[in-house]
């Protein structure tokens, strides 16, 4: 029979450690890191305690495995513990907001769906160059569910967002080096939280550090570029039921406040 100890080691799905100053949360769960309920819950938990001690700076939220976190668990869909409290939109991102210490998401390996969309709610973000990124919702008939096509807009820019979230596809991060998804691109692509670890221990102290819900989005011409998104949907014989919805979802990211 397990002590309480080893069945807390058994069902961990994350890990951390200090270096320094730097609080390092490393999600290893499972092979794929899927948003289950279980890690969001232990993830909530984990920032809350890093956000709350005093001789953290800064924490970094990296992964063992080939996928840094692959989105939702598909296990839990249409189940109540999708739902269930703590929300990627919700709780995790309310407590970023309110956060005055750098979530740097590290990534390595695929982050894709809510990943991707997790690495966005993050202060910062680096990136292997092989990693693989992506929100491929639209190829399921949904659209991006926690603030994808809020968030990314206000990274790399309308146009670049539409392609991402209308394709569906991964992109290698190098691909996007220079669209302002990243706020770093690590070296190779080994181990990278000693790299992660010295760009946070650059970061200013006692700042309030930036959210991509603060930035605008700018384009000559909101309408007329999406109203030509749209209406080759809706003559394009493999459309999904997701790609109308997430045009109208960048409609709203570019015209109206973020809330």
């Amino acid at each position: 029979m397990p002590t309480n100890a080893e069945q807390a080691d058994r069902d961990a799905m994350l890990r951390t450690r200090d270096e320094g100053s730097i609080r390092i949360i490393t999600m290893n769960g499972t092979r794929m890191n899927a948003l289950s309920h279980r890690l969001r819950t232990q993830l909530f938990e984990a920032l809350c305690t890093a956000a709350a001690a005093p001789t953290v700076a800064a924490i970094l939220l990296a992964a063992d495995g080939p996928a840094w976190c692959a989105g939702a668990d598909l296990k839990e869909m249409d189940s109540p513990e999708s739902e269930a409290y703590p929300s990627l939109q919700g709780a995790i991102f309310d407590l970023f907001a309110r956060m005055d210490k750098p979530v740097i998401a590290v990534i390595a390996g695929m982050a894709l769906g809510g990943g991707l969309e997790l690495a966005l709610g993050c202060h910062y973000r680096l990136a292997t160059p092989g990693a693989m990124v992506g929100l491929p919702e639209v190829t399921l008939g949904l659209i991006p569910g926690a603030g994808g096509t809020q968030h990314l807009p206000r990274a790399v820019g309308l146009e670049e967002a539409a392609k991402l979230i209308l394709s569906g596809q991964p992109w290698r991060a190098d691909s996007l080096a220079d669209k302002g998804l990243f706020d770093a691109m690590l070296a190779s692509d080994g181990d990278p939280v000693p790299e992660a670890i010295r760009f946070a221990q650059k970061l200013p102290h006692g700042e309030r550090p930036p959210l991509l819900r603060d930035r605008s989005i700018n384009h000559p011409d909101v309408d007329s570029f999406l109203a030509g998104l749209r209406a080759g949907y809706e003559l394009n014989p493999h459309c999904t039921t997701g790609h109308l919805p997430a045009v109208a979802c960048l409609h709203a990211a570019a015209t109206l406040p973020y809330a």
